[in-house]
Parts: structure tokens; sequence; C-alpha cells
């Protein structure tokens, strides 16, 4: 799978059109990861890179909703 900073970027455009708050959110987020590792490592990430980056960004944010979840904070949870 290939991804890319313009693609994810386009879907954030779509989504604020769509006004789904939740992956407004979520892309935004990522955007921002990418940009500065990016600035990290001083190129542009390979689609592989990306990839691990949102691999990584949906791991953290499912235990966030497990550790919400898991304190009685459902609404917190998403």
């Amino acid at each position: 799978m290939d991804i890319s900073l313009t693609e994810v970027e386009d879907l954030l455009k779509t989504n604020l059109k769509e006004k789904n708050q939740i992956a407004v959110d979520t892309l935004r987020g990522l955007k921002t990861r990418i940009q500065n590792e990016q600035i990290a490592v001083g190129r542009e990430l390979s689609s592989d890179e990306i990839l691990k980056l949102v691999q990584s960004e949906a791991k953290r944010r499912k235990e966030a909703i497990g550790a919400f979840a898991g304190a009685g904070r459902t609404e917190a949870a998403g």
C-alpha cells in the first residue's frame, strides 16, 4: 500500500468538507506526526516509513481507547 503526505492532506480536506470531526482530528494528528518526522530526518519519508507511522498512530489510539474505557471514561474513549 502506497501512502504519501499529499494523500493524507487530500483525505483531510475531504473529511473537513464532510464535517467528519473524528477523521479530521485523526488525520491532523497523523499529518503533524509525518511532518515532524520529516523534519527530524531532514527529508521526505518513503511510503513504507509513512505506513509505519500510520500503524504506530493506530496502535497509540487503540491503547488510549482501552485506557479510557478501563477508567470508566467511555465518553473520552470516543
